[in-house]
């Protein structure tokens, strides 16, 4: 996890955010109102020898200005901390704590919120020690938190966890975060990263736990603010939580939550201050949210985060009384049984009375009744009905009804979530006048019902009034009995091969199962005008012909391949990058892309462009997960956003961030499908020469497209190609999928089209060309097929023989491209020559030492030399000390891996040295207070490039200025 991402989830999404900064004897906070920005901060100062830290909660008003000098100051004070999102706690490891190692220390945290009951936390490694995050769902003010830290401190201590208490309930507390380093050993840096993943947790779910140990805590100091009325009402009330559907027996509660808060018990206008009175009820509910939600959802100018700053607002010293219902609406207790009885209609949750309660079946508000989509059916379940908006349940033997959810809903399918391994059931909910929608929750919620359940539907904006049981049974049943009818695992998130070995194409499912009703779920419902069908595939393969024509060799190569594109589910690869490379237009490159793409779906929306979003594109390439996509002129991205983009494409995978609700972590998306792409400048160059492996490069196949007449001179060709693919469209590759099917599926054809390879081929590829092979055997088992079917016209099996060349000219661009350590460490030098200090030691005509130093750099220097020379001037024996975090940028900047860097280096037998504190002014007139840096250390001697670049980075020894004294 990233810094960004991390961030991200820990800290509340507004505010100004604080970094606490120490640098050799300074030690200083910086403000900064976004995350990113910070981050930048973090990145940059993680690069020196500096150490930071982040505040865990976001501040306000903190900035002090110095009337004198007109200076700011940033405080970084207990009293300024204004709101959190996250429960911390620091395990600290080594010989004088508690714990000897993390895994210790991990371990008995683990076990002691597994004895609470306390939900797990997001673990990261600090270096030397642990840092437990319990990330929130709803963020709270800072009395709230520190109310919270203090319950959860003295929790963690009655289970002997051995952890920093000082810092755990102190508003300003800071810890290292992920991505950054601790360098509390000079020598060793270590990274400070995730060792346990974990999804965030419930407020409401984590303060219930908390709560028998508030009384523990230490006192609130006089300085702090008030104490926050939610979370204290949540810790501190000395009864069990109250079940809204108990308190309905008041006629004036009753009222309010049929009508969604639109409706008193009079029949009238329910009004704001009576709705207010109804939070003081909701406060003291098992669930304030959901409680609150059901007395006034339906209200126009309900939100629920106006209904809980109202409810924090709540003066009274309980639930609201019985007489301050009846002065705001009189009628509502008119004939009320209980009247003079209780002081607050709480009392009828706490056994003190037996009178049953006459709740009427339906909302007596007017609502617009929604249509069930046709595509859905509705199984009726015993006992269970539907009226007015809302699900019902008769119990056995009696009259009426009573209401179980004021949603009607009822499930339509379920699907395993690839990322996350586990089941997701969706429900067609009744949503009033925004109609019938399908949302989604955890299988796992439903069969542990209760507030796991309520939390997973209030997520969906669906929310429950006191108990779920009820609900939880109904769906555990209708799952059942859909069943018992049909399969009903057909809900698809993406395109391509699914799980049970279908298909999902521009006509529907192929293969096993094809019968089964199709639901789309997730970003796919988006784009499913893409993958879909028109025109003729007889005209489609009539076209092909075209490339048949000898100067479309590498035109012909590319098409099959993006036919071939499904087989690479069984290759074991995930992705690479295809670039059609041409330095001139009139290549037909273009014109060639989207009618290889046509055979999948409409190809002008199956084409990316680079304007398009990271983010979006990583989604787009996930919903299509097999369907082949293009990147049009993919190089006019340039340096970093470029090298990131490559690099992320062959993966598979988007990296994993945390959902912004903190419940999950949102699911990566992945693909298995190479990614086209075209450009007018070689990639490879682009990319960088000075990237010292090969790595990356090899992951990218680009095929030069050279200028041709049929699309240079005349544009019929052009016109014509654009033509068909742009009418003919998704009829070829249903018949592709089909014929993979029919074959045992893509990993059989790939696995008999590998076998076969030698005796068709006499082309041996490289072991590192492990990308190449899988993509171009694709296409060997692809040609088999569609010369089987006729799909094309032109002679498959030599397009797959175009391809030899195309990998043997890559080899020698690559050859020639990469530069070992010592072109790497000699291409730096020469680029700073003017900011580098040369030291040479050298005897004189009596045969005593004389050191030369050469005029500084007018900047801080990037590198030192230091020479002995022979009398004659010859080198005798030298060291180059380089600074380390000025070279590791520089190699960042420039397209070179600076670890990789180091390995060639030790492999030319260079002896370096990569972690070593040196003054590089050092023995410069005027410079001796300028202090160390961290730089590597290189014996020139060990390789004689070195000793030649002498030559070439310092000036003639007429420049130097002599000193007496011996080195």
């Amino acid at each position: 996890m990233d810094t960004a991402t991390f961030l991200e989830a820990v800290l509340p999404a507004s505010g100004t955010y604080v970094l606490f900064i120490v640098k050799g004897g300074s030690r200083y906070n910086s403000n900064y109102s976004t995350i990113a920005e910070a981050c930048r901060v973090i990145e940059a100062s993680d690069k020196t020898t500096a150490t930071v830290y982040f505040a865990v909660g976001a501040y306000a008003d903190n900035i002090e200005v110095d009337q004198a000098t007109g200076k700011q100051k940033v405080l970084r004070t207990q009293e300024k901390a204004n709101k959190f999102k996250t429960l911390c706690a620091d395990l600290d490891v080594g010989e004088k704590y508690a714990y000897t190692t993390p895994l210790a220390a991990a371990t008995a945290l683990y076990n002691a919120c597994t004895a609470l009951g306390l939900p797990l936390p997001l673990l990261i490694n600090s270096g030397y020690g642990v840092h437990a995050y319990w990330i929130l769902d709803t963020e709270v003010d800072a009395a709230s938190w520190e109310m919270l830290s203090l319950a959860l401190a003295n929790a963690l201590t009655s289970k002997g966890v051995g952890y920093d208490r000082s810092k755990m309930h102190d508003r300003s507390m800071v810890l290292r975060p992920t991505g950054t380093h601790n360098k509390k050993d000079p020598a060793a840096w270590k990274p400070v990263t995730v060792a346990k993943h974990q999804e965030g947790v419930s407020l409401i779910e984590i303060a219930k736990v908390l709560a028998p140990y508030k009384a523990a805590a230490a006192p609130m100091t006089a300085k702090r603010k008030r104490k926050s009325a939610v979370m204290d009402a949540i810790l501190s009330y000395d009864s069990d939580p109250l079940l809204l559907d108990d308190l309905r027996q008041c006629k004036q509660i009753d009222a309010l939550v049929l009508s969604g808060g639109v409706t008193d018990a009079s029949g009238g206008a329910a009004e704001e201050p009576l709705w207010r009175a109804s939070l003081g009820i909701a406060k003291f509910c098992d669930d304030p949210a959901a409680a609150a939600t059901a007395l006034g959802n339906q209200h126009p100018g309900f939100t629920i985060e106006s209904s809980m700053e109202k409810m924090e607002g709540w003066n009274g010293t309980g639930p609201t009384s019985c007489a301050k219902l009846e002065e705001l609406c009189p009628a509502g207790c008119v004939g009320c049984p209980h009247a003079g009885k209780f002081t607050s209609p709480a009392a009828l949750a706490r056994g003190k009375t037996t009178v049953s309660a006459e709740v009427a079946p339906a909302p007596t508000a007017a609502r617009v009744e929604s249509v069930v989509p046709v595509e859905y059916e509705s199984i009726p379940i015993p006992g269970y009905s539907r009226k007015g908006g809302w699900l019902l349940y008769t119990a056995p033997g009696a009259e009426e009804a009573t209401p179980v959810v004021n949603r009607d809903m009822f499930v339509v399918g379920a699907v395993t979530n690839d990322l996350q391994d586990r089941q997701t059931v969706s429900l067609c909910v009744d949503f009033g006048k925004e109609g019938w929608q399908v949302v989604s929750i955890p299988l796992i919620a439903i069969t542990r019902g209760g507030n796991d359940l309520s939390h997973a539907l209030a997520l969906k904006s669906v929310y429950i009034s006191g108990g779920a049981d009820r609900l939880k049974v109904y769906l555990m049943r209708y799952l059942d009995e859909l069943r018992k009818l049909h399969k009903i695992e057909f809900f698809c998130t993406h395109y391509g091969w699914q799980e049970d070995g279908a298909f999902l194409g521009p006509t529907g499912l192929i293969g096993p199962n094809s019968d089964r009703k199709i639901h789309f779920d997730g970003p796919i419902r988006s784009v499913e005008n893409v993958v879909t069908q028109k025109g003729s595939a007889v005209e489609w393969t009539a076209a092909t012909a075209a490339f048949a024509h000898p100067q479309l060799k590498p035109h012909s190569s590319l098409v099959l391949m993006m036919m071939s594109t499904i087989l690479l589910e069984g290759t074991g690869i995930h992705s690479l990058i295809v670039n059609a490379y041409s330095k001139d237009s009139g290549s037909g490159k273009s014109v060639t892309s989207m009618f290889g793409l046509s055979a999948w779906g409409d190809p002008e929306r199956l084409k990316r462009k680079v304007e398009d979003t990271g983010n979006s594109t990583f989604k787009f390439l996930g919903v299509m997960r097999n369907i082949p996509t293009y990147i049009d002129e993919i190089t006019v991205l340039e340096g970093d956003a470029l090298r990131s983009l490559v690099l992320t494409l062959p993966e598979g995978r988007e990296k994993e961030r945390l959902s912004r609700d903190a419940e999950s972590f949102r699911g990566a998306a992945q693909w298995r499908t190479p990614v086209f792409s075209s450009s007018n400048h070689d990639l490879y160059e682009q990319l960088g020469s000075r990237v010292v492996s090969e790595a990356d490069k090899l992951r990218v196949l680009q095929m030069v497209f050279d200028r041709c007449d049929l699309f240079d001179r005349d544009a019929k060709l052009g016109m014509f190609l654009s033509k068909v693919a742009n009418n003919n469209y998704g009829s070829i590759g249903p018949i592709i999928a089909q014929a993979v099917i029919d074959r045992g599926g893509a990993a059989a054809v790939y696995e008999k089209a590998y076998a076969e390879w030698e005796s068709k081929y006499a082309f041996k590829f490289l072991g590192k060309e492990r990308f190449y092979m899988a993509i171009i055997t694709c296409m060997s088992a692809m040609a088999d097929i569609v010369t089987e079917l006729g799909l094309v016209k032109f002679d498959a099996h030599e397009a797959v023989r175009n391809m030899f060349q195309t990998v043997l000219d890559i080899r020698g661009v690559l050859h020639d491209d990469v530069m070992d350590g010592l072109d790497v460490v000699q291409q730096y030098l020469a680029e700073n020559v003017n900011e580098m200090v040369h030291m040479r030691v050298r005897p004189d005509a009596s045969g005593h030492d004389r050191t030369h130093f050469y005029d500084e750099p007018q900047r801080a220097a990037i590198a030192r030399t230091e020479a002995r020379l022979d009398a004659t001037g010859n080198f005798v024996a030298g060291l180059l000390y380089i600074n380390r975090p000025a070279f590791r940028k520089w190699c960042k900047r420039s397209g070179a891996d600076f670890n990789a860097v180091l390995s060639s280096l030790e492999q030319a037998g260079v002896g370096v040295k990569g972690n070593v504190r040196k003054s590089l002014y050092k023995g410069v007139d005027g410079k001796s207070a300028s202090g160390q840096s961290y730089c590597l250390r290189i014996d020139v001697a060990t390789h004689p490039r070195l000793i030649e670049a002498f030559d070439t980075i310092a000036p003639s020894m007429e420049a130097a200025k002599p000193r007496v004294e011996a080195v």
